[in-house]
């Protein structure tokens, strides 16, 4: 029996995608033909794509897991009012977020008016800290990069669009 990784090989430089070494002017029958090759290496070989995705899972196990402990142990500061920050949205509601922002940062002001809009839409609280105000607490976070999200399951660095955001939420990641 072949390796996995050596039937994929033949696959790639089977049939008519031999004579083509730029994947990228396939005409459409060759893709038609390498995308079917692709597929069924792929159905006869899932540990392939399973052993890869476990492996990116475990890499950042003990990161997600440091990550989960810093949300637990400032979830009172994070997810309760704080006179010192500003919040919005429905009180009781399924879904919060503490966001840290900074002066100055076009995508903080952007973030911020993206949760206004969604907390008009959804089940949603947010807390505002300015990373300046609040430094103890974005220290503690590791807050590196501006804005940055603190749902009650995950930590988000940098811009994110108001679609994924509602994504999140809908996933449940915000409760």
């Amino acid at each position: 029996m072949r390796q996995p990784a050596v039937t994929l090989a033949l696959c790639l430089t089977a049939g008519t995608v031999a004579a083509e070494t730029d994947f990228t002017a396939l005409t459409p029958e060759e893709r038609a033909v390498f995308h079917a090759e692709i597929r069924s290496v792929l159905l006869a070989h899932p540990e392939l794509v399973r052993d890869r995705r476990q492996g990116a899972q475990d890499t950042y196990a003990e990161d997600i897991a440091n990550d989960l402990a810093l949300i637990r142990d400032n979830a009172d500061q994070l997810f309760a009012p704080v006179a010192t920050a500003e919040h919005f949205g429905q009180n009781q509601a399924r879904n919060v977020i503490a966001v840290f922002v900074g002066p100055d940062c076009p995508d903080c002001a952007r973030a911020v008016d993206d949760l206004r809009a969604l907390a008009e839409s959804q089940s949603l609280w947010v807390q505002v800290f300015d990373r300046k105000v609040q430094p103890g607490l974005a220290d503690r976070l590791g807050v590196d990069t501006l804005p940055f999200y603190v749902f009650p399951r995950m930590m988000l660095r940098g811009a994110i669009p108001a679609p994924v955001i509602a994504r999140y939420l809908d996933r449940g990641t915000g409760q």
